[in-house]
Protein backbone atom coordinates (compact mmCIF):
# COMPACT_ATOMS: atom_id res chain seq x y z
CA UNK A 1 0.00 0.00 0.00
CA UNK A 2 3.01 2.32 0.52
CA UNK A 3 4.73 1.06 -2.84
CA UNK A 4 7.45 0.36 -1.34
CA UNK A 5 8.71 -2.56 -2.85
CA UNK A 6 11.72 -3.29 -1.48
CA UNK A 7 10.41 -3.06 2.16
CA UNK A 8 7.83 -5.45 0.85
CA UNK A 9 10.52 -7.77 -0.50
CA UNK A 10 12.08 -7.82 2.59
CA UNK A 11 9.75 -8.71 5.13
CA UNK A 12 7.90 -10.93 2.86
CA UNK A 13 12.37 -12.98 2.87
CA UNK A 14 11.95 -12.58 6.56
CA UNK A 15 8.58 -14.38 6.92
CA UNK A 16 9.85 -17.08 4.58
CA UNK A 17 13.20 -17.62 5.86
CA UNK A 18 11.65 -17.84 9.17
CA UNK A 19 9.40 -20.95 8.12
CA UNK A 20 6.11 -19.16 9.86
CA UNK A 21 4.89 -17.52 6.13
CA UNK A 22 1.52 -18.68 4.16
CA UNK A 23 1.84 -19.79 0.64
CA UNK A 24 0.63 -16.04 -0.28
CA UNK A 25 3.46 -14.73 0.79
CA UNK A 26 5.37 -16.50 -2.30
CA UNK A 27 2.88 -14.53 -4.47
CA UNK A 28 3.10 -11.29 -2.80
CA UNK A 29 6.81 -11.18 -3.29
CA UNK A 30 6.43 -12.10 -6.75
CA UNK A 31 4.30 -8.94 -7.83
CA UNK A 32 6.83 -7.11 -5.95
CA UNK A 33 10.15 -8.41 -7.32
CA UNK A 34 8.06 -7.78 -10.28
CA UNK A 35 7.75 -4.17 -9.84
CA UNK A 36 11.65 -3.80 -9.25
CA UNK A 37 12.42 -5.31 -12.21
CA UNK A 38 13.40 -9.04 -10.60
CA UNK A 39 11.80 -11.02 -13.52
CA UNK A 40 13.61 -14.73 -12.85
CA UNK A 41 13.30 -13.62 -9.52
CA UNK A 42 9.33 -13.08 -9.63
CA UNK A 43 8.33 -16.45 -11.46
CA UNK A 44 10.41 -18.65 -9.19
CA UNK A 45 8.06 -17.35 -6.32
CA UNK A 46 5.42 -17.75 -8.72
CA UNK A 47 6.40 -21.48 -8.87
CA UNK A 48 6.59 -21.66 -5.66
CA UNK A 49 3.28 -20.19 -4.86
CA UNK A 50 1.70 -22.85 -7.31
CA UNK A 51 3.64 -25.97 -5.78
CA UNK A 52 1.85 -24.84 -2.44
CA UNK A 53 -1.07 -23.91 -4.05
CA UNK A 54 -1.99 -26.10 -7.27
CA UNK A 55 -5.41 -24.88 -7.41
CA UNK A 56 -4.69 -21.73 -8.15
CA UNK A 57 -2.28 -22.01 -11.23
CA UNK A 58 -4.26 -21.56 -13.89
CA UNK A 59 -4.94 -17.87 -12.57
CA UNK A 60 -1.74 -16.76 -12.56
CA UNK A 61 -1.54 -14.08 -14.97
CA UNK A 62 1.21 -12.39 -13.27
CA UNK A 63 3.28 -15.53 -13.04
CA UNK A 64 2.70 -15.15 -17.43
CA UNK A 65 4.01 -11.61 -17.62
CA UNK A 66 6.99 -12.40 -15.60
CA UNK A 67 7.66 -14.57 -17.78
CA UNK A 68 7.67 -12.50 -20.41
CA UNK A 69 10.08 -10.20 -19.42
CA UNK A 70 12.31 -13.25 -18.24
CA UNK A 71 12.52 -14.40 -21.44
CA UNK A 72 10.68 -17.79 -20.62
CA UNK A 73 8.43 -17.16 -23.32
CA UNK A 74 6.98 -20.68 -23.78
CA UNK A 75 6.29 -21.01 -20.46
CA UNK A 76 4.36 -17.77 -20.66
CA UNK A 77 2.11 -19.21 -24.25
CA UNK A 78 0.94 -22.02 -21.39
CA UNK A 79 0.46 -19.65 -18.65
CA UNK A 80 -2.20 -17.55 -21.06
CA UNK A 81 -3.54 -20.65 -22.24
CA UNK A 82 -4.08 -22.03 -19.25
CA UNK A 83 -5.58 -18.78 -17.93
CA UNK A 84 -7.69 -18.34 -21.17
CA UNK A 85 -9.67 -21.69 -18.96
CA UNK A 86 -10.38 -19.63 -15.95
CA UNK A 87 -11.52 -16.57 -17.76
CA UNK A 88 -12.03 -16.31 -21.05
CA UNK A 89 -13.03 -12.57 -22.20
CA UNK A 90 -9.85 -10.75 -21.08
CA UNK A 91 -8.14 -9.02 -24.12
CA UNK A 92 -5.08 -8.50 -22.14
CA UNK A 93 -4.59 -11.87 -21.65
CA UNK A 94 -4.58 -12.83 -25.48
CA UNK A 95 -2.21 -9.80 -25.74
CA UNK A 96 0.54 -11.20 -23.60
CA UNK A 97 -0.01 -14.96 -25.46
CA UNK A 98 0.24 -13.38 -28.57
CA UNK A 99 3.64 -11.08 -27.51
CA UNK A 100 5.14 -14.16 -26.11
CA UNK A 101 4.31 -16.58 -28.84
CA UNK A 102 5.63 -13.95 -31.17
CA UNK A 103 8.85 -14.37 -29.33
CA UNK A 104 9.13 -18.47 -30.41
CA UNK A 105 7.23 -18.60 -33.72
CA UNK A 106 6.87 -15.00 -35.01
CA UNK A 107 4.11 -12.45 -34.84
CA UNK A 108 2.94 -13.25 -38.22
CA UNK A 109 1.82 -16.93 -36.89
CA UNK A 110 1.47 -15.88 -33.75
CA UNK A 111 -1.83 -13.23 -34.48
CA UNK A 112 -3.54 -16.30 -36.11
CA UNK A 113 -3.33 -18.23 -32.85
CA UNK A 114 -4.58 -15.54 -30.75
CA UNK A 115 -6.63 -16.84 -28.01
CA UNK A 116 -10.66 -16.05 -28.97
CA UNK A 117 -11.95 -13.32 -26.76
CA UNK A 118 -15.90 -12.81 -26.89
CA UNK A 119 -16.37 -9.05 -26.02
CA UNK A 120 -14.04 -7.48 -23.18
CA UNK A 121 -16.10 -4.40 -21.81
CA UNK A 122 -13.59 -2.21 -21.49
CA UNK A 123 -12.56 0.83 -23.08
CA UNK A 124 -10.45 0.06 -25.91
CA UNK A 125 -9.51 -3.47 -25.28
CA UNK A 126 -11.40 -4.78 -28.41
CA UNK A 127 -9.52 -2.18 -30.58
CA UNK A 128 -6.59 -3.37 -28.50
CA UNK A 129 -7.91 -7.12 -29.41
CA UNK A 130 -8.18 -6.55 -33.19
CA UNK A 131 -4.56 -5.01 -33.41
CA UNK A 132 -2.95 -8.14 -32.05
CA UNK A 133 -4.96 -10.02 -34.31
CA UNK A 134 -4.03 -8.25 -37.20
CA UNK A 135 -7.47 -6.67 -38.27
CA UNK A 136 -7.01 -3.18 -36.97
CA UNK A 137 -4.59 -0.40 -36.45
CA UNK A 138 -2.68 1.73 -33.67
CA UNK A 139 -4.76 5.22 -34.67
CA UNK A 140 -8.30 2.86 -33.68
CA UNK A 141 -6.94 1.78 -30.60
CA UNK A 142 -6.14 5.75 -29.83
CA UNK A 143 -10.02 7.06 -31.00
CA UNK A 144 -11.80 4.65 -29.04
CA UNK A 145 -10.46 5.68 -26.18
CA UNK A 146 -12.57 8.76 -26.11
CA UNK A 147 -15.78 6.81 -26.80
CA UNK A 148 -18.35 7.51 -25.05
CA UNK A 149 -17.48 11.06 -23.60
CA UNK A 150 -15.42 9.47 -20.81
CA UNK A 151 -14.80 11.10 -16.72
CA UNK A 152 -10.93 12.62 -16.83
CA UNK A 153 -10.30 9.75 -14.35
CA UNK A 154 -11.92 7.01 -17.39
CA UNK A 155 -9.90 9.25 -19.77
CA UNK A 156 -6.51 8.84 -17.82
CA UNK A 157 -7.20 5.07 -16.99
CA UNK A 158 -7.79 4.35 -20.61
CA UNK A 159 -4.83 6.26 -22.41
CA UNK A 160 -2.91 4.09 -19.96
CA UNK A 161 -3.71 0.93 -21.46
CA UNK A 162 -3.78 2.44 -25.08
CA UNK A 163 0.14 3.42 -24.72
CA UNK A 164 0.58 0.04 -22.80
CA UNK A 165 -0.31 -2.46 -24.84
CA UNK A 166 0.79 -0.05 -28.28
CA UNK A 167 4.17 0.27 -26.51
CA UNK A 168 4.49 -3.62 -26.56
CA UNK A 169 3.25 -4.19 -29.62
CA UNK A 170 5.51 -2.09 -31.54
CA UNK A 171 8.49 -4.14 -29.45
CA UNK A 172 6.78 -6.90 -31.08
CA UNK A 173 7.60 -4.76 -34.70
CA UNK A 174 10.92 -4.39 -33.77
CA UNK A 175 9.98 -0.22 -33.18
CA UNK A 176 12.22 -0.09 -30.33
CA UNK A 177 11.66 4.00 -30.43
CA UNK A 178 8.17 3.94 -30.99
CA UNK A 179 7.42 0.93 -28.08
CA UNK A 180 9.94 3.28 -25.82
CA UNK A 181 8.18 6.56 -26.45
CA UNK A 182 4.25 4.81 -25.80
CA UNK A 183 5.59 3.17 -22.40
CA UNK A 184 7.17 6.41 -21.28
CA UNK A 185 4.03 8.05 -21.83
CA UNK A 186 2.17 5.19 -20.42
CA UNK A 187 4.54 5.43 -17.26
CA UNK A 188 5.07 9.54 -17.30
CA UNK A 189 1.93 10.62 -18.29
CA UNK A 190 -1.01 8.35 -17.25
CA UNK A 191 -0.02 7.11 -13.92
CA UNK A 192 -3.29 5.37 -11.84
CA UNK A 193 -1.16 2.94 -9.44
CA UNK A 194 -2.56 -0.13 -10.53
CA UNK A 195 -0.16 -3.57 -11.29
CA UNK A 196 -0.63 -2.58 -14.83
CA UNK A 197 0.57 0.59 -15.06
CA UNK A 198 3.74 -0.41 -13.15
CA UNK A 199 4.25 -3.04 -15.77
CA UNK A 200 4.62 -0.30 -18.26
CA UNK A 201 6.91 1.77 -15.78
CA UNK A 202 9.34 -1.57 -15.13
CA UNK A 203 9.44 -1.83 -18.96
CA UNK A 204 10.42 1.63 -19.64
CA UNK A 205 12.92 1.68 -17.17
CA UNK A 206 14.31 -1.62 -18.47
CA UNK A 207 14.38 -1.12 -21.77
CA UNK A 208 15.95 2.12 -20.99
CA UNK A 209 18.53 0.74 -19.41
CA UNK A 210 19.18 -1.31 -22.19
CA UNK A 211 19.43 1.20 -24.97
CA UNK A 212 22.05 3.36 -22.43
CA UNK A 213 24.25 0.51 -21.85
CA UNK A 214 27.41 0.01 -23.78
CA UNK A 215 28.12 -2.25 -26.19
CA UNK A 216 30.02 -5.39 -25.48
CA UNK A 217 33.33 -5.67 -26.63
CA UNK A 218 34.27 -8.13 -29.30
CA UNK A 219 35.78 -10.83 -27.58
CA UNK A 220 37.12 -12.15 -31.11
CA UNK A 221 39.45 -8.87 -31.05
Amino acid sequence: QQRDSKAAVRWATQAIDAGDAPPVAFYLRGRERLRLAEFSQAVDDFDQYIRLKPAIATRMWERGIACYYAGKFKEGVQQFRDYQTYHGNDVENAVWFVACLAKVDGLKKAQTQILPIPFDRRVPMMEIYNLYRGAGTAEQVMEAVKKGDPTPQQLNDRLMYAHLYLGLYYELLGDEAKSLAHMKTCAEQHKNGNYMWDVARVHAAARSATAKSPPKADSNR
